[in-house]
Protein backbone atom coordinates (compact mmCIF):
# COMPACT_ATOMS: atom_id res chain seq x y z
CA UNK A 1 0.00 0.00 0.00
CA UNK A 2 2.80 2.42 0.84
CA UNK A 3 4.57 1.71 -2.47
CA UNK A 4 1.35 2.13 -4.44
CA UNK A 5 0.50 5.44 -2.74
CA UNK A 6 4.05 6.68 -3.29
CA UNK A 7 3.86 5.78 -7.00
CA UNK A 8 0.52 7.56 -7.38
CA UNK A 9 1.88 10.62 -5.60
CA UNK A 10 4.87 10.80 -7.93
CA UNK A 11 2.80 10.18 -11.08
CA UNK A 12 0.07 12.70 -10.27
CA UNK A 13 2.40 15.08 -8.39
CA UNK A 14 0.33 14.84 -5.23
CA UNK A 15 1.32 15.89 -1.73
CA UNK A 16 0.44 14.42 1.64
CA UNK A 17 1.46 11.39 3.65
CA UNK A 18 0.12 7.86 3.95
CA UNK A 19 0.20 6.19 7.34
CA UNK A 20 -1.05 2.87 8.68
CA UNK A 21 -2.33 2.97 12.26
CA UNK A 22 -2.84 -0.39 13.94
CA UNK A 23 -5.06 -0.22 17.01
CA UNK A 24 -4.53 -2.20 20.16
CA UNK A 25 -7.02 -4.74 21.47
CA UNK A 26 -10.33 -3.59 22.92
CA UNK A 27 -11.68 -5.57 25.87
CA UNK A 28 -15.36 -5.23 26.75
CA UNK A 29 -16.01 -4.99 30.49
CA UNK A 30 -19.35 -5.36 32.29
CA UNK A 31 -19.58 -4.86 36.04
CA UNK A 32 -15.82 -5.17 36.45
CA UNK A 33 -15.71 -8.50 34.58
CA UNK A 34 -14.25 -9.00 31.12
CA UNK A 35 -16.79 -10.17 28.53
CA UNK A 36 -15.19 -13.25 27.02
CA UNK A 37 -16.22 -13.88 23.44
CA UNK A 38 -16.09 -17.24 21.73
CA UNK A 39 -17.15 -17.98 18.15
CA UNK A 40 -17.28 -21.68 18.96
CA UNK A 41 -19.71 -21.17 21.84
CA UNK A 42 -21.68 -18.41 20.10
CA UNK A 43 -20.72 -15.66 22.54
CA UNK A 44 -20.20 -12.67 20.27
CA UNK A 45 -20.81 -9.00 21.06
CA UNK A 46 -20.99 -6.94 17.87
CA UNK A 47 -20.30 -3.25 17.44
CA UNK A 48 -23.93 -2.76 16.37
CA UNK A 49 -25.06 -4.23 19.69
CA UNK A 50 -22.68 -1.94 21.57
CA UNK A 51 -23.97 1.03 19.58
CA UNK A 52 -27.57 0.20 20.53
CA UNK A 53 -26.62 -0.15 24.18
CA UNK A 54 -24.40 2.87 24.87
CA UNK A 55 -24.78 5.16 21.82
CA UNK A 56 -22.44 6.67 19.26
CA UNK A 57 -20.98 9.42 21.48
CA UNK A 58 -19.85 7.04 24.19
CA UNK A 59 -18.28 4.59 21.73
CA UNK A 60 -16.29 7.28 19.92
CA UNK A 61 -15.14 8.99 23.12
CA UNK A 62 -14.23 5.80 24.97
CA UNK A 63 -12.33 4.39 21.97
CA UNK A 64 -10.13 7.50 22.07
CA UNK A 65 -9.33 7.38 25.77
CA UNK A 66 -6.08 5.54 25.02
CA UNK A 67 -3.47 5.88 22.30
CA UNK A 68 -4.10 3.66 19.24
CA UNK A 69 -1.31 1.28 20.20
CA UNK A 70 -2.58 0.75 23.77
CA UNK A 71 -4.99 -1.92 24.96
CA UNK A 72 -8.38 -0.48 25.96
CA UNK A 73 -10.84 -1.78 28.53
CA UNK A 74 -14.26 -0.54 27.40
CA UNK A 75 -16.49 -0.44 30.48
CA UNK A 76 -20.06 -0.82 29.21
CA UNK A 77 -21.57 -0.10 32.63
CA UNK A 78 -19.62 3.15 32.92
CA UNK A 79 -20.51 4.19 29.35
CA UNK A 80 -24.22 3.93 30.16
CA UNK A 81 -24.09 6.14 33.27
CA UNK A 82 -25.71 9.56 33.03
CA UNK A 83 -23.50 11.28 35.58
CA UNK A 84 -20.04 12.78 35.88
CA UNK A 85 -18.42 9.37 36.43
CA UNK A 86 -18.88 8.81 32.70
CA UNK A 87 -16.02 10.65 30.87
CA UNK A 88 -18.07 11.69 27.83
CA UNK A 89 -20.96 12.88 30.01
CA UNK A 90 -18.46 14.84 32.13
CA UNK A 91 -17.19 16.79 29.11
CA UNK A 92 -20.60 17.23 27.47
CA UNK A 93 -22.03 18.45 30.78
CA UNK A 94 -19.41 21.21 30.92
CA UNK A 95 -20.58 22.44 27.50
CA UNK A 96 -24.26 22.26 28.49
CA UNK A 97 -23.54 23.97 31.82
CA UNK A 98 -21.94 26.95 30.06
CA UNK A 99 -24.75 27.19 27.51
CA UNK A 100 -27.28 27.27 30.35
CA UNK A 101 -25.20 29.95 32.11
CA UNK A 102 -25.08 32.11 28.98
CA UNK A 103 -28.83 31.78 28.50
CA UNK A 104 -29.35 32.87 32.12
CA UNK A 105 -26.98 35.82 31.67
CA UNK A 106 -28.70 36.87 28.46
CA UNK A 107 -32.13 36.74 30.08
CA UNK A 108 -30.80 39.09 32.78
CA UNK A 109 -29.29 41.54 30.29
CA UNK A 110 -25.67 40.59 31.03
CA UNK A 111 -23.18 40.35 28.15
CA UNK A 112 -19.57 39.25 28.08
CA UNK A 113 -16.63 41.65 28.01
CA UNK A 114 -12.90 41.76 27.35
CA UNK A 115 -10.54 39.94 29.65
CA UNK A 116 -8.00 42.45 30.89
CA UNK A 117 -6.48 40.76 33.90
CA UNK A 118 -7.16 37.83 36.19
CA UNK A 119 -8.13 38.57 39.75
CA UNK A 120 -7.86 35.15 41.37
CA UNK A 121 -6.10 31.84 40.92
CA UNK A 122 -9.19 30.11 39.52
CA UNK A 123 -9.34 32.59 36.65
CA UNK A 124 -5.61 32.20 35.99
CA UNK A 125 -5.82 28.39 36.01
CA UNK A 126 -8.72 28.41 33.57
CA UNK A 127 -6.96 30.88 31.27
CA UNK A 128 -3.83 28.68 31.26
CA UNK A 129 -5.92 25.64 30.37
CA UNK A 130 -7.51 27.54 27.47
CA UNK A 131 -4.19 28.65 26.01
CA UNK A 132 -2.96 25.07 25.58
CA UNK A 133 -5.69 24.21 23.05
CA UNK A 134 -3.68 25.15 19.93
CA UNK A 135 -0.66 23.28 21.25
CA UNK A 136 -2.60 20.06 21.60
CA UNK A 137 -3.90 20.41 18.05
CA UNK A 138 -0.90 21.76 16.18
CA UNK A 139 2.00 21.76 18.62
CA UNK A 140 2.50 25.47 18.11
CA UNK A 141 3.17 26.84 21.60
CA UNK A 142 6.72 27.00 22.96
CA UNK A 143 6.77 24.92 26.14
CA UNK A 144 8.98 24.97 29.18
CA UNK A 145 10.60 21.69 30.21
CA UNK A 146 8.01 21.21 32.95
CA UNK A 147 5.13 21.76 30.54
CA UNK A 148 6.69 19.40 28.03
CA UNK A 149 6.89 16.76 30.77
CA UNK A 150 3.25 17.32 31.75
CA UNK A 151 1.74 17.52 28.28
CA UNK A 152 4.10 15.31 26.27
CA UNK A 153 6.12 16.06 23.16
CA UNK A 154 3.68 14.86 20.49
CA UNK A 155 0.83 16.72 18.87
CA UNK A 156 -2.58 15.40 17.86
CA UNK A 157 -2.32 16.22 14.17
CA UNK A 158 1.39 15.52 13.76
CA UNK A 159 1.52 12.17 15.59
CA UNK A 160 -2.03 10.82 15.00
CA UNK A 161 -2.84 10.81 18.70
CA UNK A 162 -6.47 11.93 19.14
CA UNK A 163 -6.38 10.55 22.67
CA UNK A 164 -4.37 13.65 23.62
CA UNK A 165 -7.37 15.78 22.72
CA UNK A 166 -9.60 13.60 24.90
CA UNK A 167 -7.13 14.00 27.78
CA UNK A 168 -7.15 17.76 27.27
CA UNK A 169 -10.95 17.93 27.20
CA UNK A 170 -11.14 16.01 30.48
CA UNK A 171 -8.69 18.45 32.09
CA UNK A 172 -10.41 21.52 30.67
CA UNK A 173 -13.85 20.30 31.76
CA UNK A 174 -12.46 19.61 35.23
CA UNK A 175 -10.97 23.10 35.47
CA UNK A 176 -14.25 24.66 34.41
CA UNK A 177 -16.43 22.60 36.76
CA UNK A 178 -14.17 23.67 39.64
CA UNK A 179 -14.20 27.30 38.49
CA UNK A 180 -18.00 27.26 38.24
CA UNK A 181 -18.48 25.75 41.70
CA UNK A 182 -16.06 28.10 43.48
CA UNK A 183 -16.91 31.39 41.77
CA UNK A 184 -20.09 33.36 41.26
CA UNK A 185 -20.30 34.36 37.61
CA UNK A 186 -23.54 36.22 36.85
CA UNK A 187 -24.05 38.88 39.53
CA UNK A 188 -20.35 39.28 40.37
CA UNK A 189 -18.50 42.52 39.63
CA UNK A 190 -16.34 40.49 37.24
CA UNK A 191 -19.25 38.80 35.54
CA UNK A 192 -18.39 40.06 32.05
CA UNK A 193 -14.80 38.79 32.24
CA UNK A 194 -15.92 35.44 33.66
CA UNK A 195 -18.54 35.07 30.94
CA UNK A 196 -15.81 35.66 28.36
CA UNK A 197 -13.73 32.88 29.91
CA UNK A 198 -16.80 30.64 29.90
CA UNK A 199 -17.47 31.34 26.22
CA UNK A 200 -13.86 30.49 25.34
CA UNK A 201 -14.17 27.15 27.14
CA UNK A 202 -17.51 26.39 25.48
CA UNK A 203 -16.12 27.12 22.01
CA UNK A 204 -13.15 24.83 22.61
CA UNK A 205 -15.37 22.04 23.91
CA UNK A 206 -17.75 22.34 20.96
CA UNK A 207 -14.97 22.46 18.36
CA UNK A 208 -13.09 19.55 19.91
CA UNK A 209 -16.12 17.32 20.33
CA UNK A 210 -17.04 17.96 16.70
CA UNK A 211 -13.50 16.98 15.65
CA UNK A 212 -13.97 13.71 17.56
CA UNK A 213 -17.39 13.11 15.98
CA UNK A 214 -19.11 13.50 19.36
CA UNK A 215 -22.13 15.74 19.93
CA UNK A 216 -22.00 18.89 22.07
CA UNK A 217 -25.50 19.02 23.61
CA UNK A 218 -26.92 22.26 24.97
CA UNK A 219 -28.97 20.40 27.60
CA UNK A 220 -28.21 17.19 29.48
CA UNK A 221 -30.82 14.67 30.53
Amino acid sequence: MRAMVQALKEYYKLSGEYAVIINGQVNLMEGGEKFRMSKREGRIYTLDELLDEVGRDAIRFFMLLRSPSSELNFDISLAKKLNVENPVYYVQYAHARIKSLLDYASSNGVSDGDIRDFQNEDERRLARAIQFFPYYLLKTLPLTLREEYLFGKGGISSDFLPNLLVDYLMELAGEYHGFYQRNRIVGDNRQRERLRLSIAVMNILKTSLELLGVSAPERMG
